[in-house]
C-alpha cells in the first residue's frame, strides 16, 4: 500500500500509548501492523530503533504468524536495498541483517504458541515435563468421555443421596449421557475463565441463595417488548394493506395496536372471516398475532414470578443444590483429567493458558516476577483479531502489559468478532471501544480504520444500506454509525466496457411450493437442491462469460482478465449441504471443492477399509462383512449373499460364509476367505499401519480407487487412514482391537477428522466454504446461499445452560410427576445466549458480505415468489424497524428484506428446467464417443499416436525401486527366514512375555543399559528400575531379562575390549547408498539408500569392532547346528552394516560380532 489514509498513518506513528485500531474489512490492518513494526525497527533521528526480539505480536492461527514474518522480512530486506541506494552506514546495515536473522526465533506466534515457550523455560515453577506435547482435539475428547463415564460410575457405588436426585434429574433409561455432557460442557466452558474454582462457587451460591436483585430479573423485564410488539403488529397491518392481503384485519389489528400501547398486554380480539384474499397472506398475519401474543403473555407471566418472593427461591434452590452436586462431578473429573493427560504427556490448549497464568498472576492476583521480566523485556505488545480472545488470554496479555508498563496495539473489528462458539469474549473489545477517547487527550486511544481497500463501491453501499439498517448495540453489540460506515478505498479503474466488469449486487430467489415432498424435512432437501441446481446455471454462465462479471481484476498481472472458476466461491452457514452444490456444479461441468473438507468417514473408500479392518479384528459382525463382500474387493451380488445365507441362518454371517466355501469350494470365495485369515494372522505380529498397507497392495484396492473419478483424493484419504493408523500407536496404545476402538469413538464423536485435501489454492476450481473459514479472505465473485436457513439456537434447548455473567440455568424436572420446570435463571440464561446468538450471526453476515471484492450473489429459497415480493415492496416503502423486529427474524433473507433490497431476480423451477435445456449435455458426448468406429483412422497422426502408446521408459526398472530401504527389511528379501522375530505391539506385552515378546523386551534393556560403565548385578537390576520408573523400558523387563546374562554380557572379552576403546557407539544410525543391482539384479546404473542402526562398534588400532545381540532361540540338542543357522540368517544384515561403516568411517572392518543371549555366547559372523 504506497499511500497510507490518515488514519492509518496515525495508528503506525503513535507511541507509547495502548492502541485500539477497529479495523473494517479490508481495511490493510496487517499491513498497518507490520509498517509499524518495521517502523520501530528500523528507527528514526528521534526514535533508536528497536530489535525485533523486542516484540511480542500475537496472531490468531499459524498461519497469519508466517504471513506477519514474511511481511516484515520483505519490508526490512527493502529497507536494505534502500541503505545500499542511499549510501547509508554499514553499522545499520549490519543492524538490519541481524533483525531478519533474528525473525524466525522471534515472539511473533499464536498466543498458544507463544505460552508453550514460555512454559518450557520456566517449567521447573510448574512441576512439568518440558517434553508434553498438544493433543489433538479428537484423542482428548475420547478421554475426556472415558473420564467421564469412570466419575459417574464411582459416583453410583458411593451411592450418595445427593448424587441419586442428580442422577434422577438428568438421567434417563438410556443411562447417564446426558449428564456426563454437562459435566463435559461446564469443564469446558470454566477452562476459559481466568478462575474457574472461584467463578463456580459465586455460581453455585448465587443459586443457593436468590435475591430480587440479581441479573436474571434485568435479562427478563429490561426488553421494551411493548414497542416490540407494536412493530410487529405494524406490519401486519401493512401486510394486509397489500392489493391481494387480508384488507378486514385491518380494523381488528388497528385496534390492537391500541389496547397495546395503552394496556401494555394482549387483548382477546377475533379475527374476521377473510375468504378472498392470498390465504399465505393470511397466514402470514395470523402468526405474527400469536407471536405477539405469546410475547406480551411471557412478559406478563416473568413479572408475575417476580411478584412473588417465593416463587424466585421455589425451584432456584434445588437446581442449586443439584449443580452444587454436578460441581463435585466436575472437579473429580477435572483431577482425573489432569492426571490421565500428565501420565499420557499431553497438555490442551486451556492448560497452557492456565499455566502461562499461573506464571504471570499469584493466588492473590498480585504479577508475578517472571510478568514483570517478561513485561521489561518487551517493548510492545501487538494482538492481532483482538475481538476473539477470551477473558483467560485476555487476563495474560494483560499481566505482561501491566506488570511493568508495557504498552500494547490491539487491532480487530467488533463486526468481525464470530466465535463465540469457541468462548471468545466480544465485550473485552467492545468495554474498550466505548472507553477509549478518539483523540490523544489520554494514554488510551482508539482509532477506527473505516476504508476498505478489497471491494468496489457497489459492493461497500449494498453493505452499508443493510448494516445500518440492521446492526444496532441491541443486535450485533455495534452501532452502525460514521465510523463504521465502510468508504471506498480503492477505485477500481478499468480500461474495459461497464458491461464486461461486475455490477451491483443481486439476489436470487427460487419458489418451492412446486414440490412435493412426505415431510418437511424432504421438502428442506427438495427445495435446497434446486437452489443448488440454480446456482450451478448462474455460475456456468459466468464461467462461459455469458452473465455479469465477464471480467475480474487480476491482482498478479495488475489488469482485467476472463472469469475463470477460481474466482468463484459459494458460501454457506454450515457445509451439511455442501454436497448438493458439488452436484449440481458437476452436473454442469463444473468441478468444485470444499474447504475444510467433508467428514473422514463419509469417503466411501474409508468406510469400506474400516469395515475390512473391523472384519480381521473380528469377524462375527455381520454389517462390516457384508460391506466387504459386496465391495470391489470381493463383489457379490445380492443374489450371492442370499445363497450364502441360506446355507446357515440362525448365526453370524461369517460362520454361514465358511460352511458355503466349505461346501462349495468357491475359488473367488475361497481366495478371500484364506486372505481374510492371512490377514488375521498378520495383525498379531505388525504395525496396524503395516497391516493397512498390505490390505491396500495385496488387494488392489488403493489402485483401483486410484482409477475412479476423484481417485487422487480416494488415495489420499486411504494414506490419511494409515497416516491415523501411525500417529495412534505411537501416542496411545497400539494393536488392531485398540484402534478399531478408537475410530469407532472418533466416528462418533462430534469432533470428526476431515477427508485429505489434494487441491491446491490455484487450481481453477469453484470453491465452497463455510463462512467461518472463508473470514480473513476475499474472492471477486461471492455467492452466499441459503440465506433462507433458520439460526441455529441448538444450544439454547439444552436442559441446562451457562453463561459467563449469569451462572448457571436448568429446567428443574420433578422426580415425582417427571413434569419439567423452566427455572428464572434458567429463561433468564436463555434469552441471553438467544440474543448474543442473533448479535453474532449479524455478524456471521457481515463477514460474508464483505468477502466480495467486485460482485455479489446472494441467493435462497422461498415459498411463493408473489407473496415473497409484496413483502419485499413493503419495506422497500421506507416502513420503520426497530431492534426488537430484527431480534426476531430468523434468517439471513429476512434481514435482507428488512433493509430495503432490491434487485431481485425470482426464479421457478421451470425456469431452472429451461435453462437446462440450453445447456449442452454431458451424456449426448459421452454418446458421440462411445458411437465411434475404432477401426477407423480419423486422422494422420496414427503412428506418432502409437509410438507414444508404445513408449517404455529406458530407466523403467528404476520405477520400482524404493527411494529408502532398510537393512533388515533387505536382508530378508536377499535371505530366505527361516525364524523372524515380528515387531511386537505394545498392547502383547501387558501378556505374560513369550517369544517374540521377551525378544522385544531384551532389546530394549541392551539398548538403554549403559553396559560400560554398570557392570555388577546390583547395578544392573537399580538400572533396569530405574530405567522402567523414566518409560524407558516397560515393566516386564525385570522379570524377563536375566541379571547374570547381563553381568556376564557386560564383563565379557569382547566389552572390555570397548570399554578401552577411545570411540564406541551404541545405537548408531547411518544411511548408506548401495549400488541398485545389490537390491535388483535386473537394474543397474541406479542408486538406493540403506539406512540402519547398529547395536554397538568401537574403534581399535584403527579398525572397526561391529556388535550386533541377538535373543534368537539356539536348540541345545543340535546346538551347533542351530548356531550356525543363525549365523548364515544375519550374515547378509551384519555385513552390510560393516560395509556401510567402514565406507561412512574410512576405516576397515576387524571383526564382526554376534552376542547370542539365549546361551551367554559370541560368534564371529
Amino acid at each position: 500500500m504506497a499511500d497510507w489514509t490518515t488514519a492509518q498513518q496515525k495508528a503506525i506513528d503513535t507511541r507509547d500509548k495502548n492502541i485500539l485500531v477497529s479495523a473494517a474489512a479490508g481495511s490493510g490492518k496487517t499491513a498497518v501492523l507490520s509498517e509499524r513494526v518495521v517502523k520501530k525497527i528500523v528507527g528514526s533521528a528521534n526514535d533508536a530503533g528497536v530489535s525485533v526480539d523486542k516484540f511480542l505480536i500475537v496472531t490468531f492461527t499459524n498461519l497469519a504468524a508466517q504471513e506477519m514474518k514474511e511481511r516484515i522480512e520483505h519490508k526490512l530486506n527493502e529497507e536494505l536495498g534502500e541503505i545500499q541506494d542511499n549510501g547509508k552506514t554499514l553499522e545499520h546495515y549490519s543492524y538490519l541483517e541481524k533483525q531478519i536473522s533474528l525473525l524466525p526465533k522471534s515472539s511473533i506466534s499464536t498466543i498458544h504458541s507463544f505460552c508453550q515457550k514460555t512454559i518450557k523455560q520456566y517449567f521447573n515453577e510448574l512441576d512439568i515435563d518440558p517434553n508434553m506435547r498438544i493433543g489433538q482435539d479428537i484423542e482428548l475428547k475420547i478421554m475426556q468421555n472415558d473420564i467421564i463415564e469412570e466419575v459417574i460410575e464411582e459416583a453410583f457405588e458411593q451411592g450418595t443421596q445427593s448424587f441419586f436426585r442428580l442422577a434422577d434429574t438428568y438421567g434417563s433409561v438410556r443411562g447417564m449421557d446426558a449428564l456426563a455432557l454437562i459435566v463435559r460442557d461446564i469443564y469446558t466452558f470454566t477452562r476459559s475463565l481466568p478462575n474457574p474454582n472461584k467463578w463456580l462457587d459465586e455460581q453455585v451460591n448465587k443459586l443457593l441463595n436468590p435475591c430480587d436483585d440479581l441479573d436474571w430479573k434485568k435479562i427478563l423485564t429490561q426488553e421494551d417488548v411493548v414497542s416490540e410488539a407494536i412493530s410487529w403488529l405494524e406490519r401486519a397491518l401493512v401486510i394486509c394493506r397489500l392489493p391481494d392481503g387480508p384488507s378486514n384485519y385491518v380494523d381488528t389489528i388497528e385496534s390492537e395496536i391500541r389496547w397495546v400501547e395503552e394496556m401494555g398486554t394482549w387483548p382477546k380480539n377475533k379475527l374476521p372471516q377473510d375468504k378472498q384474499s392470498s390465504k399465505s397472506l393470511r397466514e402470514q398475519v395470523q402468526d405474527i398475532r400469536k407471536q405477539v401474543k405469546k410475547l406480551l403473555e411471557t412478559q406478563a407471566e416473568t413479572e408475575d414470578m417476580f411478584a412473588e418472593a417465593n416463587e424466585l427461591e421455589k425451584y432456584t434452590i434445588k437446581i442449586g443444590e443439584l449443580f452444587a452436586e454436578i460441581v463435585n462431578l466436575m472437579r473429580t473429573f477435572e483431577q482425573k483429567y489432569s492426571e490421565a493427560k500428565k501420565e499420557r504427556g499431553l497438555l490442551d490448549y486451556a492448560d497452557l493458558e492456565h499455566m502461562m497464568l499461573k506464571l504471570l498472576v499469584d493466588s492473590d492476583g498480585n504479577y508475578t516476577q517472571i510478568a514483570k521480566e517478561l513485561s521489561t523485556f518487551y517493548d510492545e505488545i501487538y494482538i492481532d483479531e483482538y475481538q476473539d480472545v477470551n477473558d483467560v488470554q485476555e487476563t495474560i496479555l494483560s499481566a505482561i502489559a501491566e506488570a511493568s508498563g508495557t504498552p500494547r496495539f490491539m487491532v480487530g473489528d467488533m463486526k468481525q468478532s464470530i466465535y463465540r462458539f469457541r468462548l471468545a469474549n466480544p465485550q473485552i473489545f467492545s468495554n474498550k471501544y466505548t472507553t477509549y477517547p478518539k483523540d490523544d487527550s489520554e494514554n488510551d486511544i482508539c482509532i477506527n480504520l473505516s476504508e476498505n481497500f478489497r471491494s468496489k463501491k457497489v459492493v461497500l453501499d449494498y453493505c452499508n444500506q443493510i448494516f445500518q439498517k440492521l446492526m444496532s448495540e441491541q443486535v450485533g453489540d455495534l452501532e452502525y454509525d460514521e465510523d463504521a460506515t465502510l468508504k471506498e478505498g480503492n477505485k477500481y479503474e478499468y480500461n474495459v466496457a461497464d458491461s464486461m466488469v461486475a455490477t451491483e449486487p443481486e439476489v436470487i430467489v427460487i419458489e418451492t411450493n412446486t414440490q412435493t415432498a412426505e415431510s418437511e424435512e424432504d421438502e428442506d432437501f427438495l427445495a435446497i437442491e434446486l437452489e443448488a441446481k440454480m446456482v450451478a446455471q448462474k455460475i456456468k454462465l459466468i464461467v462461459d462469460g455469458k452473465a455479469n462479471p465477464k471480467m475480474v481484476y487480476d491482482k498478479e498481472n495488475d489488469d482485467y482478465r476472463e472469469v475463470q472458476a477460481k474466482d468463484i466461491v459459494i458460501l454457506l452457514r454450515a457445509k451439511s449441504n455442501a454436497n448438493l452444490f458439488a452436484e449440481a456444479l458437476s452436473n454442469v461441468g463444473l468441478d468444485s471443492h470444499l474447504e475444510g473438507g467433508d467428514s473422514f468417514f463419509d469417503a466411501a473408500e474409508v468406510e469400506l477399509m474400516f469395515n475390512y479392518i473391523k472384519i480381521i479384528d473380528n469377524p462375527l459382525q455381520d454389517i462390516p462383512l457384508l460391506s466387504v463382500l459386496r465391495s470391489p474387493i470381493v463383489n457379490l451380488t445380492y443374489e450371492d449373499l442370499a445363497k450364502i445365507r441360506h446355507i446357515k441362518s440362525n448365526c453370524p454371517f461369517y460362520e454361514a460364509f465358511v460352511c458355503y466355501v466349505e461346501q462349495h469350494q468357491d475359488e473367488k470365495l475361497l481366495n478371500f476367505k484364506h486372505e481374510l485369515e492371512y490377514f488375521r494372522e498378520l495383525s498379531k505380529t505388525t504395525t496396524v499401519e503395516e497391516l493397512i498397507s498390505r490390505i491396500y497392495k495385496q488387494t488392489g484396492y488403493y489402485r483401483y480407487v486410484g482409477m475412479l473419478d476423484g481417485g487422487e483424493t480416494k488415495q489420499a484419504n486411504l494414506r490419511l487412514l494409515k497416516k491415523e493408523a501411525l500417529r495412534y500407536e505411537e501416542n496411545s496404545k497400539s494393536g488392531l482391537f485398540n484402534f478399531v476402538t478408537y475410530l469407532q469413538k472418533v466416528y462418533e464423536s462430534e469432533e470428526q477428522i476431515n477427508q485429505a485435501k489434494v487441491v491446491a489454492n490455484k487450481e481453477n476450481v469453484i470453491k465452497k466454504m463455510t463462512i467461518h473459514k472463508s473470514k480473513g479472505l476475499e474472492f471477486p465473485v461471492v455467492f452466499l446461499s441459503h440465506a433462507n436457513k433458520q439460526f441455529n439456537q441448538k444450544d439454547t434447548t439444552k436442559t441446562t445452560l451457562v453463561h459467563s455473567r449469569l451462572g448457571f440455568g436448568s429446567k428443574y424436572r420433578d422426580t415425582e410427576t417427571y413434569i419439567e420446570y423452566e427455572t428464572i435463571p434458567y429463561m433468564a440464561i436463555k434469552r441471553a445466549i438467544k440474543n448474543e446468538n442473533i448479535s453474532e450471526e449479524m455478524r456471521v453476515l457481515y463477514v460474508a458480505l464483505t468477502r466480495a471484492r467486485e460482485k455479489l450473489y446472494i441467493t435462497g429459497q422461498v415459498k411463493n415468489n408473489e407473496n415473497f415480493k409484496a413483502i419485499v415492496d413493503l419495506y422497500n416503502n421506507e416502513m420503520n424497524i426497530d431492534a426488537g423486529l430484527v431480534r426476531k427474524s430468523n434468517n439471513y433473507l429476512d434481514w435482507l428484506v428488512l433493509s430495503g433490497i432490491k434487485n431481485i431476480t425470482y426464479m421457478t423451477k421451470a425456469d431452472l428446467n429451461k435453462a437446462d435445456k440450453a445447456q449442452p449435455q454431458i451424456n449426448n458426448k459421452v454418446d458421440d464417443l462411445l458411437g465411434i468406429n475404432i477401426t477407423t483412422q480419423y486422422g494422420d497422426h496414427k503412428k506418432e499416436i502409437y509410438d507414444k502408446l508404445n513408449y517404455m521408459y529406458v530407466h523403467q526398472c528404476a520405477v520400482g525401486l524404493p527411494q529408502k530401504v532398510s537393512v533388515t527389511k533387505l536382508k530378508n528379501e536377499l535371505m530366505p527366514e527361516k525364524e523372524i522375530i515380528p515387531y511386537v505391539p505394545k498392547f502383547a506385552l501387558d501378556d505374560t512375555p513369550q517369544g517374540a515378546v521377551r525378544g522385544t523386551i531384551i532389546h530394549g534393556v541392551f539398548e538403554h543399559l549403559d553396559y560400560i560403565n554398570i557392570t555388577t548385578a546390583g547395578d544392573i537390576k537399580s538400572e533396569i528400575q530405574r530405567l522402567i520408573a523414566n518409560e524407558q523400558i516397560v515393566d516386564k523387563s525385570i522379570e524377563v531379562i536375566d541379571i547374570s546374562k547381563m553381568v556376564s554380557f557386560a564383563n565379557s572379552d569382547v566389552i572390555n575390549r570397548m570399554r578401552q576403546a577411545q570411540q564406541k557407539f551404541k545405537e548408531q544410525p547411518f544411511v548408506y547408498t548401495l549400488d541398485s543391482k545389490r537390491v535388483d539384479a535386473n537394474c543397474t546404473g541406479e542408486k538406493v539408500l540403506i539406512q540402519g542402526i547398529v547395536d554397538a562398534c568401537f574403534i581399535e588400532n584403527n579398525e572397526i569392532v561391529l556388535i550386533d545381540y541377538k535373543s534368537d532361540y539356539v536348540d541345545i540338542s543340535n546346538k551347533q547346528q542351530s548356531i550356525n543357522n543363525i549365523a548364515e540368517r544375519y550374515k547378509v544384515q551384519v555385513d552390510l552394516y560393516g560395509e556401510a561403516l567402514g565406507d561412512i568411517m574410512g576405516k576397515s572392518v576387524a571383526q564382526k560380532w554376534i552376542y547370542l543371549y539365549s546361551i551367554d555366547e559370541w560368534i564371529m559372523v
